[in-house]
C-alpha cells in the first residue's frame, strides 16, 4: 500500500493528475486545490529525503506508525510519515510564519519613540538694568532689582527686599522685614563664636575656622545641612533661626553669612534670589 502511494505521488508531481491512490489513508484523487501545495511540499520533502538517504539515517518507527508495519525502505518510511502528518506540517509552517511576523512587529513597536517629553524651563531673569550694591568693609558687591528696596544697610550688613514687601510691613528705621530677597552680614570668627554663646560641645576658644565651628556647634537655630558656592568659593550651607531659612556661610578671614527668606533649601530659592546670589563678586 505504501509503495503504491509513493508511486502515485511520484507520478503526480511529474504532471499526471489522473492517478488515484487506493491506500486506505489517502483514498482521494490528487485533483484538488491542494495539488499545488502538495507539489511544493513534496519538493521540499524530496530534497530533505535525499539528504537523509545519502547519510543512511535509520528511522525508528516506534512513535510514528504501528509496529506491525514491515517497511524496509527508508524512503518509503519517511514518505509515509510525511503523508500521515502533512496537516500538522502545514500548521507548523503557518505557525512559524506567524511567529516571525509577530517578532518583527514586536521589535518595531519596542523601539522607543523619537518624540521626547517636553521640559519646562523657567525663563532666565534679566539683570541688565539691575542696580549694584558694594560693601568695601566686607569686600563684596552684588546686583539687585532696580525696583527693590535696600531696607537696612550698615558697614557690616545689608537687607534687600522687594519694595512691595517693604511697604506692606511698614518698616521702621533699624527694623528688618520678615520677607526679603537676601540678608548679608560679615563678622569676625570671634564674633560668630561669641554670639553662639555656650552652644558648643567643646572648648570654643580652640575654634579656628568655620569647619570647627559647625563641628562643635550644638545650637538648634544653626544647623549645617550641606555645602554650596558663593562667588566661586566653597561655602557651608545651614539652616538658621526659628524659620530655618537657608543660608550660606563663607570663611575668608572673616565670616560672611548670606540668608534667604522663605527658602529652606537651595531648590526653594526664588529665581530673583538665585540671580542675586549668582551676581555676588568677592572683591578681595
Amino acid at each position: 500500500m505504501v509503495g503504491e502511494a509513493t508511486a502515485a505521488f511520484d507520478r503526480s508531481r511529474c504532471g499526471d493528475q489522473g492517478v488515484t491512490s487506493d491506500g486506505g489513508d489517502f483514498g482521494t484523487q490528487l485533483k484538488s486545490p491542494f495539488d499545488a501545495k502538495y507539489f511544493l511540499l513534496w519538493s521540499l520533502f524530496n530534497s530533505l529525503r535525499r539528504k537523509f538517504v545519502q547519510r543512511t539515517i535509520k528511522v525508528r518507527l516506534t512513535n510514528f506508525v504501528p509496529y506491525s508495519l514491515k517497511i524496509a525502505s527508508n524512503e518509503k518510511v519517511l514518505l509515509l510519515i510525511f503523508f500521515m502528518n502533512y496537516q500538522t506540517f502545514l500548521l507548523s509552517l503557518v505557525a512559524g510564519a506567524s511567529i516571525l511576523v509577530g517578532a518583527g512587529c514586536a521589535s518595531s513597536t519596542a523601539r522607543p519613540s523619537s518624540t521626547s517629553a517636553s521640559v519646562t524651563v523657567a525663563p532666565a531673569v534679566d539683570t541688565s538694568d539691575w542696580k549694584t550694591y558694594e560693601n568695601p568693609f566686607c569686600s563684596i558687591s552684588l546686583k539687585y532689582p532696580k525696583d527693590a528696596a535696600v531696607v537696612s544697610s550698615s558697614q557690616r550688613s545689608v537687607i534687600i527686599s522687594s519694595q512691595e514687601d517693604a511697604d506692606k510691613q511698614n518698616i521702621q528705621e533699624g527694623e528688618a522685614p520678615s520677607a526679603y530677597y537676601i540678608h548679608m552680614e560679615c563678622k569676625s570668627l570671634e564674633d560668630a563664636v561669641r554670639e553662639n554663646g555656650s552652644n558648643f560641645s567643646s572648648d570654643s576658644s580652640r575654634i579656628t575656622n568655620l569647619i570647627e565651628f559647625f563641628a562643635a556647634n550644638t545650637n538648634p537655630s544653626i544647623q549645617k545641612i550641606g555645602a554650596g558656592m558663593v562667588g566661586g568659593q566653597p561655602a557651608i550651607a545651614a539652616h538658621i533661626g526659628a524659620s530655618q531659612w537657608y543660608s550660606l556661610w563663607l570663611d575668608r578671614g572673616n565670616v560672611t553669612v548670606f540668608d534667604f527668606s522663605y527658602a529652606q533649601t537651595a531648590a526653594e530659592i526664588s529665581p530673583i534670589q538665585q540671580a542675586i546670589l549668582s551676581s555676588i563678586v568677592l572683591t578681595k
